[in-house]
């Protein structure tokens, strides 16, 4: 029975979103502006064990919310300009906890099928070209 398939905790996952966007934990903390010491604590010890102050700077530098960070869920904050549905967020949530090599291969796989629906959706265009 192997006990490495768990849910990963929200830590885990504040880590991977850090590590998909800076590279490095050390790299995101210069940015967020705490020290690396501090953010490791927090990845290590436990967001619940952190200070608010600092939570507030490192959500704010990933622009999550602080709110569902609290109940244990990664939620991209919203800009105004997008309208995305629930469905479309997640997708999206999930894309950016991917580390570059993941995130490469949604893509290839995305352009694919959207090269396909378009060629599809082309084919059933009458000729615009024909005399007329």
């Amino acid at each position: 029975m192997q006990t490495e398939e768990k849910a990963e905790t929200i830590e885990e996952r504040l880590k991977h979103l850090i590590l998909a966007r800076y590279k490095s934990v050390l790299a995101f903390s210069k940015v967020v502006g705490l020290s690396n010491q501090t953010v490791v604590s927090i990845l290590n010890r436990g967001i619940m064990n952190s200070g608010v102050g600092n939570m507030i700077k490192i959500c704010k530098c990933l622009e999550i919310s602080l709110d569902a960070l609290g109940e244990g869920e990664i939620v991209f904050n919203e800009k105004s300009e997008t309208n995305l549905n629930a469905e479309e967020q997640e997708l999206i949530r999930q894309y950016r906890t991917l580390d570059k090599a993941g995130q490469r291969r949604i893509l290839r796989t995305m352009k694919g099928e959207y090269d396909d629906a378009i060629a599809s959706f082309e084919k059933d265009l009458p000729n615009a070209t024909g005399a007329g």
